[in-house]
């Protein structure tokens, strides 16, 4: 498989942080080193298009900027930006949680607002799934598989 190496993070280690200066000073540093200046704006469009999150997914391991093929990576790598409760809604939906909380809740007779669901406690959960990037208060979110670069990962 052409693209970025694959590897289980540590948990702790899932969230980073972003500005949109760092994003565009990755952008111009990458651009400066691609092969290409068709690589160079294959790049520069796709981070016109998505922003700060092509920058961060320059950030994993085994990522090359320069692949005919990194628009496709990206996006099958990068799954959305969202506000921290959104990020837990999606979460929850995606690991059907809150179809086993219907079900429950059926088969005990009891109605669907009997209970409502603790983000605050449901957040690590979540959280340990993706490997996300703060910018502001939004959560870049990308497949957990993504292995972050060793100087990063001893942080």
């Amino acid at each position: 498989m052409t693209g970025p190496e694959h590897a289980q993070s540590p948990p702790e280690k899932q969230t980073r942080a972003i500005s949109r200066e760092e994003a565009d000073r990755l952008i111009a540093d990458a651009v400066l080193h691609l092969p290409s200046r068709r690589a160079a704006k294959r790049l520069l469009n796709l981070y016109e298009q998505s922003g700060p999150p092509v920058a961060v997914f320059l950030t994993f391991e085994g990522v090359d900027p320069g692949a005919e093929n990194f628009e496709e990576q990206f996006h099958g790598n990068y799954f959305g930006s969202f506000t921290r409760d959104e990020v837990i809604q999606t979460g929850i939906e995606i690991a059907e949680l809150d179809v086993a909380l219907e079900r429950f809740l059926d088969d005990q007779g009891l109605p669907e607002n009997a209970l409502d669901w603790d983000y605050d406690a449901i957040w690590p959960f979540i959280r340990d799934r993706h490997l996300l990037v703060e910018e502001g208060e939004y959560f870049h979110v990308f497949d957990a598989g993504l292995v972050w670069p060793e100087k990063e990962a001893d942080r």
